[in-house]
């Protein structure tokens, strides 16, 4: 059981999309659709009212809150005041991410491992069971071993000259403000996702591997009511099942949602490594999970999918998928992710 402080005076609870996401375990009438999780997470944690009972102390809002208020000024010196006493952790989520003093644990999606800051925590995004809550599964369904593999891909994927040079100057315009001091935003390695999701789509297209690729113009193909985003999420679950990899490209910000989404189907993601940071590495044999491409192998893609897939073997790609599941139940839903990284703070 983890002791946890929060200042009441910094927390906003009318403004629940900027909640530091532990706080679900407090208020069960902000909980999302994995009350179960929740409540494992609700177990493993005490709120107390005096700080000088916590193990921990708690920034209730998300950074970006605070800055856009304004009064960022005051919660830095409060959390300035005790972190040489005790752990304070905050929350910086989003495709960009705020990076504040030393000393203080920031759980974030979007970090670049060269930054070197051991103070930002690689967090994954939560989300709902897919296979519970699109094909009403408690289990994988598992692919059997071909010799060729089925590549998969459904997303927002499709370049055009245009669109290049659109993403490159949005983050150089971004990347500027920040150097000037008018943003609060990191700083962003100036590309274009949309190609390099492209690029790594037609080296995969010209070799011998099948591929079952849903292209898409725009972000869930401009779907904009629920009967659409119902719809085109079970085309994007449906693509994954009927897969044996699936390509995993960062989008806006420097981390890939469908790694995740990827594991939790009992997938093997084909892992595009943009300088990511991965959430408790410490702990977890990435590479052994995944077929892992750095930036500058880009052409061997094909080849590299191949060397992983035979060296599995059919008995090792069987037992990958459901390593996977299994490793997204037991660290990568939200109790299981923060009672892990909380545990290793306090100690």
């Amino acid at each position: 059981m983890i002791n946890i402080f929060y200042p009441e005076q910094f927390f906003d609870a009318n403004v629940r999309g900027s909640w530091m996401e532990l706080l679900r375990s407090k208020d069960r009438s902000a909980r999302g659709s994995n009350a179960v999780d929740d409540l494992a997470l609700e177990n493993g944690i005490r709120w107390v009212d005096k700080p000088e009972d916590a193990d921990m102390l708690l920034v209730p809002m998300d950074w970006a809150y605070y800055y856009k208020q304004k009064v960022q000024g005051k919660v830095l010196q409060w959390a300035n005041d005790w972190k040489d006493k005790m752990p304070v952790i905050s929350q910086s989520n989003g495709d960009h991410g705020i990076t504040v003093a030393d000393g203080i644990w920031q759980f974030r999606s979007n970090i670049y491992a060269s930054n070197n800051n051991s103070y930002q925590l690689a967090t994954p995004p939560f989300f709902p069971d897919p296979l519970a809550a699109y094909f009403q599964q408690k289990e994988i369904t598992v692919r059997p071993y071909k010799e060729v593999p089925v590549i998969g891909f459904c997303g927002q994927s499709i370049s055009t000259p245009y669109k290049r040079i659109k993403d490159v100057l949005r983050v150089s315009f971004l990347n500027m403000l920040h150097l000037i001091g008018a943003s609060y935003w990191d700083e962003h390695k100036v590309m274009s996702t949309s190609h390099l999701r492209e690029k790594v789509l037609r080296t995969i297209e010209k070799s011998s591997l099948q591929t079952n690729f849903i292209r898409r113009a725009k972000y869930r193909a401009g779907a904009s009511t629920p009967e659409q985003r119902k719809k085109t999420t079970l085309e994007y679950f449906k693509n994954q099942q009927d897969s044996d990899y699936i390509v995993c490209v960062r989008g806006g910000g420097n981390f890939s949602v469908r790694f995740y989404e990827t594991l939790a189907m009992g997938r093997i993601p084909i892992f595009i490594n943009t300088d990511c940071k991965l959430p408790l590495e410490n702990n977890i044999e990435w590479e052994k999970h995944a077929v892992w491409i750095e930036e500058d192998e880009l052409q061997d893609i094909p080849e590299k999918i191949m060397a992983f897939h035979e060296k599995l073997g059919e008995d090792g790609f069987r037992a990958l998928q459901q390593h996977n599941r299994k490793l997204w139940e037991a660290n990568m839903t939200l109790s299981s992710f923060y009672l892990q990284a909380l545990n290793e703070i306090v100690k």
